[in-house]
């Protein structure tokens, strides 16, 4: 891929509004270096770029690290053990004294994907869940942030800002989803899909 190619590309413009600002002649030769030398797809640069906020040499360094472990695909760094320490945060914050079932871990590990925000976002709706003293904090947390992510809340906003716009959570809006349904879905060894999940927290 030339330069000129990279700034004709979807990716570009992703990077460019990662970063907030136009991409330097490096940041767009080590983005290349990155997809084609190590072969790391786009989906999988732009969840690193975002976890490093912005920092494309961190990125690089993270990328060749993960392709060195046979892990170029986003799908295959999400079902990696790069997570354990993330989802070790989620159950220590939501003081879960068991294993997640297989559908809360592919839960925990989807947020970051379908919300887009970064970790420390995710582990503070993990911190109200928990104050809330929820049946089942990894479907309530899923409740905020889905509710933060239909507000616009973003990562550039403030942990107070989030809680604030999310006044009345507690004492009114998680009624309004099937959090029985959502939390035997969740326990159960059945087979389901995201887009069950995605329903009931629309089912307002």
């Amino acid at each position: 891929m030339t330069k000129k190619e990279f700034k004709n590309s979807s990716l570009y413009k992703e990077v460019e509004a990662i970063l907030n600002r136009p991409l330097s002649i490096e940041d767009m030769n080590t983005i290349i270096r990155m997809k084609e030398k190590l072969g790391t797809e786009e989906d999988l640069i732009i969840n690193l770029l975002s976890d490093s906020r912005g920092k494309v040499r961190a990125t690089y360094e993270k990328a060749a690290v993960l392709a060195e472990k046979g892990i170029i695909r986003e799908e295959q760094y999400l079902l990696s053990s790069c997570n354990d320490d993330y989802i070790k945060k989620v159950i220590d914050i939501c003081k879960i004294n068991r294993k997640l079932t297989n559908k809360e871990m592919e839960i925990v590990l989807n947020w970051r994907i379908q919300y887009e925000f970064h970790e420390e976002i995710l582990l503070e709706a993990c911190k109200m869940a928990d104050e809330a003293n929820a049946n089942n904090k990894i479907a309530y947390a899923s409740g905020i942030l889905k509710n933060w992510k239909t507000r616009g809340i973003n990562h550039n906003q403030s942990g107070q800002a989030q809680k604030s716009s999310f006044v009345g959570f507690n004492d009114f809006e998680h009624r309004q989803y099937d959090m029985d349904t959502l939390e035997k879905m969740l326990l159960s060894n059945g087979p389901y899909d995201m887009d069950e999940v995605e329903k009931i927290l629309e089912n307002k």
